[in-house]
């Protein structure tokens, strides 16, 4: 999972889809207005505060949950990555040892994807090597995944990068004592928009599959809370005029993450326990 994302020129053959989904969550008025009023120095001091608050929120959460860990993870990036909230992952039960075959199907099944394509080049051509044999895979060497996916999402439907997908053993300990999990990451992105799209689709593609659901929940819960905080003053379905909407979102965006942020809590149920949902 370490690394920069490739900027990629890619063709590829679209799928027909009828319907998707997408979610994204109106934007905290308090929070938001002081955003839009600070200087750019003050949003990025207010979004380090904020990614150190989420990360000691979700780890005294996790901690607070009966059974306790049982995971593989390192504890630095136990629950989500150090530095960035638009790049995330999803660890898996290890009785989920998805190979990348199954990964790419999961994928291309969730709503909204259009097109899943292999990545035109193997980390081992990108001078990256160590790609384990999946029929000859030696665990917590080198890289599960020789070739990531770049998944195509109908939000977008005139990008011709994609969002890079994979499976990891990278942040996991090498102790085989410990349980054998992996992990599913999407890449850095480059807005929260199309983080939030990125981790909608990972969330439903290994939905059913993760190591602890109410963990995989509540950081949800507060990604979402965070990323959408972020973006200025954008508060649709409130009636009033947005000119910001107008520079970044078209109006088919905007009344396709409408459209499904009111189903969002019904969606998300499907996927949860409702014991771990919190108070609002």
């Amino acid at each position: 999972m370490d690394g920069i994302s490739h900027t990629l020129s890619i063709s590829h053959t679209g799928r027909s889809i009828i319907s998707f989904q997408v979610f994204f969550l109106v934007p905290s008025v308090s929070f938001a207005s002081m955003l839009s009023n600070s200087t750019d120095k003050d949003r990025a001091l207010v979004s380090r505060l904020q990614l150190e608050t989420l990360k000691g929120e979700i780890q005294q959460y996790a901690q607070a949950l009966p059974g306790g860990y049982q995971g593989s993870r390192m504890q630095k990036a136990r629950y989500m990555y150090e530095n960035t909230i638009r790049s995330n992952f999803i660890e898996l039960s290890a009785k989920h040892q998805l190979e990348p075959e199954e990964f790419h199907t999961l994928l291309l099944n969730v709503q909204g994807v259009r097109d899943v394509a292999l990545h035109p080049t193997s980390k081992e051509e990108q001078n990256n090597p160590g790609a384990q044999n999946p029929k000859n895979r030696v665990r917590r060497q080198g890289h599960y995944q020789a070739r990531n996916f770049m998944v195509f999402s109908a939000l977008y439907p005139d990008d011709v990068y994609g969002v890079e997908f994979e499976l990891t053993e990278s942040k996991h300990c090498k102790d085989l004592n410990l349980p054998l999990t992996i992990s599913a990451c999407y890449k850095e992105q480059g807005s929260n928009e199309r983080s939030l799209e990125a981790w909608r689709i990972l969330r439903a593609a290994v939905s059913g599959k993760e190591l602890d659901v109410c963990i995989v929940v509540r950081f949800e819960e507060e990604l979402k809370k965070l990323l959408s905080a972020s973006v200025e003053d954008r508060e649709f379905g409130k009636g009033t005029s947005n000119t910001h909407s107008t520079k970044s979102f078209s109006s088919y965006q905007a009344e396709s993450w409408m459209a499904v942020s009111q189903n969002l809590a019904q969606t998300s149920s499907q996927n949860a326990p409702p014991h771990c949902y919190t108070e609002a």
